[in-house]
């Protein structure tokens, strides 16, 4: 056999292959995670505190999550567009007694390191059951009454960045008191076993 031959019938298989890779890398991205219920009302056995000046935004994350670093970027662009008009808490969800490092990533330093923002282990993730969360990038936004306003993601796919609905809601309640959209898909990784 010719290399010519042998090129055009390996070249379709190899296509096919690439482009068989690349749907499922599209499918992974845009798949949202588990769905959680948020309760509508702020959880009263919760050990957080609901802001009566400013709305509350709590965010569950995995520290070992990719996706979710996506979910810090975005938070940082909401935070410089509210200008101090949200109290945040984004609580890391490890197991029960994890290592001592186990929750010290790239996440949870870059998350501390942004101003305003209160980074809180959630061991056994019991705060987060307390708010429905199940999925890493999780938001809930309650006003000062404790009224869910928003529930949802705030990135529009895994680990993107970008203008997205979750984000304009959230920016567009804060700055306006305006309900734009009241959920979002989550994408990220699963926070705990059921």
């Amino acid at each position: 056999m010719k290399k010519r031959t042998i090129i055009y019938l390996i070249s379709p298989l190899w296509l096919c292959l690439v482009g068989f890779g690349m749907l499922q890398l599209w499918n992974y991205a845009n798949t949202p995670g588990k769905s959680g219920l948020a309760p509508s009302s702020w959880p009263e056995s919760s050990h957080l505190s609901l802001s009566k000046l400013v709305p509350t935004m709590v965010i569950f994350a995995h520290p070992h999550c990719p996706c979710s670093q996506a979910t810090a970027g975005e938070l940082n662009e909401i935070l410089a567009k509210v200008h101090r008009k949200l109290t945040v808490y984004v609580l890391f969800v490890s197991p029960k007694n994890p290592k001592e490092d186990w929750t010290e990533t790239k996440l949870w330093s870059d998350t501390k390191a942004i101003p305003g923002v209160q980074t809180l282990l959630d061991e056994g993730g019991i705060e987060a059951k307390r708010f429905g969360a199940k999925s890493s990038g999780q938001v809930n936004l309650y006003d000062v009454f404790g009224r869910l306003v928003f529930s949802g993601g705030i990135t529009s796919a895994r680990g993107h960045y970008g203008d997205n609905l979750g984000k304009s809601a959230v920016i567009s309640f804060v700055n306006d008191k305006k309900v734009t959209r009241s959920t979002t898909p989550v994408f990220g990784c699963t926070l705990y076993e059921d």
